[in-house]
């Protein structure tokens, strides 16, 4: 949801005062970590910590996903349904499924300026 990556990372390196970080977590394909990664990198931030959060994700969307079958049955129109379980993460759907096979990665970023 960054229009321009680099230009988000260079002015939040910009109003960080010195020694300053940045938490950042955003699910992304493994190559585009890989760039999102350069992108810290090229914008002068230090990397302190990097973990995928995938198993942690899947455990929470697993934990709720009952409540959210219930509230999209509930509110959604049945043609509707298969996609809103889709985006929403629950078993079954192609978020859920690209998360568990690595295919998505929800990382979680350290960076230091």
């Amino acid at each position: 949801c960054y229009p321009s990556m680099p230009d988000f990372l260079r002015e939040v390196r910009r109003v960080l005062k010195p020694e300053g970080r940045l938490a950042f977590c955003d699910l992304r394909s493994a190559k585009g970590w890989e760039q999102t990664r350069r992108q810290f990198l090229d914008a002068g931030f230090s990397i302190l910590e990097e973990e995928c959060i995938n198993e942690q994700v899947l455990r929470a969307l697993d934990q709720v996903a009952q409540q959210r079958a219930e509230r999209i049955d509930s509110k959604v129109p049945r043609l509707w349904r298969r996609m809103f379980r889709d985006f929403v993460g629950m078993q079954g759907g192609a978020l859920h499924a690209m998360l568990k096979d690595g295919r998505l990665r929800y990382m979680r970023l350290l960076a230091c300026r």
